[in-house]
């Protein structure tokens, strides 16, 4: 076999391995914001619309709003990377967005202190269900989960995180 053609299939290889790694990565990431994984806290639900407007998407940012509240994104999600880590042309990037007017208030406890409406969803600005905020938390904990999979599985990622 020819060298350059060798050098190529090891590439593509390397290429795949990869892209798996990233779109597994990203669902982790989606799962642990949405539902807490990993003893974190999760986005705050009142009608579950904040976690079901969670949305991952390849190649594109598609910040859509849905009114679904039985997080049917999970599942989306799931479907979108299984179809796009079995393509021949892989991806150039992956994307995970919450285009809600509110999510950036639950996740820095911008709510009126003290609260507007009674008491018992808040303090100090933010949801009681998640006092130091979810994202970012989230956010922190799955870099250290990537690097730690990728490490354990020889870069190949061939395991879920």
């Amino acid at each position: 076999m020819d060298f350059n053609i060798q050098i190529k299939n090891l590439l593509d290889k390397h290429l795949e391995n990869n892209v798996r790694v990233v779109g597994y990565a990203v669902l982790s990431l989606q799962r642990m914001i949405v539902d807490g994984t990993h003893g974190l806290p999760g986005t705050p639900y009142d009608t579950n619309a904040a976690a079901s407007n969670w949305f991952v998407d390849v190649d594109t940012a598609n910040y859509r709003v849905s009114d679904d509240t039985t997080r049917r994104n999970l599942g989306m999600a799931n479907a979108l990377i299984a179809t796009a880590i079995g393509q021949s042309n892989p991806p150039n990037y992956f994307s995970l967005h919450n285009s809600l007017p509110y999510i950036k208030t639950l996740e820095y406890g911008l709510y009126p202190n003290p609260p507007k409406k009674g008491t018992g969803k808040t303090i100090n600005g933010f949801s009681t269900q998640a006092p130091q905020g979810f994202f970012r938390i989230a956010l922190q904990k799955w870099e250290k989960l990537v690097i730690e999979t990728y490490q354990q599985n020889g870069g190949d990622g061939r395991r879920r995180i």
